[in-house]
């Protein structure tokens, strides 16, 4: 009878000691195949965000970056699946079979693991003075100012737009769009660009203030006081624009089109506009920067999926 006991302890033990393996295996397995996804999809969001940057230059160069980020950042020797879903998209997917600790305890095969990410290119002018010719003077932090004049605040037939990247209209409003494409310095003399052209600016204005979000547009409202910079990405605010400053003396004195003297740079928060062809600003700082450089065109990536 006490050897029988002790057989039949002896099964459990055997049994429950077995059970633990099996469960303490079948943690290690699911730890196993969570961080191997993990590290799959980190992957997957390199080589997608990679792929998207390099599709300025075709699908053909956006799949060997993809390809080429995926490897570097520990992906799978099978390598990925690149897709492009729709224009300005590509869709990289990484599989894997990953052969578990236990497999004989538990009678299975390696589990398949997959990972793949989305990701969208998108590139916009940054840098670039607007066409915008403010008197120079004491703004204050978040106060309200005319960066261009209507009927009512011309000067000599002048409305604080200048002729940046040439004299015509056409010039002027991509200026105000995407920012001038020359480089501008303290000192330089600029033209004035006469006449209102109020029509031309409030569509230009408006294309500016259409992409912007309603917590950015509201970000003085909130906190007059506020640190612009720490609360929204100016890269991405297109309502953020340089504006030049104008020696007043030159700028009261020009009649027609004629030579203004830049005095400096400021940023200003694009406000709103009239329907005859103001357009307001909020003063952010002045740059202490001598120089502002032409626009580039910058190119980005961001994961959708």
């Amino acid at each position: 009878m006490r050897n029988l006991a002790r057989g039949s302890t002896m099964a459990v033990v055997a049994g429950v000691g077995l059970a633990l393996a099996a469960s303490l295996g079948l943690v290690a397995d699911i730890g196993l195949i969570a961080l191997e996804r993990a590290r799959m999809q980190s992957a997957a969001d390199a080589g997608a965000l990679a792929g998207a940057l390099g599709l300025a230059d075709g699908e053909e160069r956006a799949r060997q970056a993809a390809d080429r980020y995926v490897a570097a950042n520990g992906g799978p020797a099978e390598g990925a699946t690149v897709t492009f879903p729709r224009g300005g998209q590509i869709k990289v997917v990484l599989r894997k079979e990953v052969p578990l600790l236990m497999p004989s305890l538990l009678g299975s095969v390696p589990v398949p693991v997959a990972a793949g990410a989305t990701t969208a290119a998108d590139s916009r002018f940054v840098g670039g003075a607007r066409p915008f010719g403010v008197p120079e003077s004491n703004f204050t932090p978040a106060g309200s100012y005319v960066l261009k004049a209507g009927p009512q605040g011309g000067q000599h037939g002048n409305y604080r737009a200048l002729a940046l990247d040439g004299e015509g209209t056409p010039a002027y409003v991509d200026a105000i769009r995407h920012g001038a494409i020359r480089a501008l310095h303290v000192a330089d003399w600029l033209s004035t660009k006469p006449g209102n052209m109020a029509t031309p600016t409030e569509e230009a204005i408006d294309d500016l203030m259409a992409t912007t979000s309603i917590a950015v547009g509201r970000v003085f409202d909130e906190d007059p006081g506020c640190a612009f910079d720490n609360i929204c990405n100016p890269q991405f605010c297109r309502r953020l624009v340089i504006a030049v400053l104008v020696d007043p003396l030159t700028y009261y004195e020009a009649d027609g089109r004629k030579p203004v003297r830049v005095a400096g740079f400021a940023r200003f928060y694009l406000q709103d506009r009239s329907n005859n062809g103001e357009v307001y600003g909020r003063f952010i700082d002045r740059l202490s920067d001598q120089t502002v450089a032409g626009r580039t065109l910058r190119y980005w990536s961001r994961l959708v999926q």
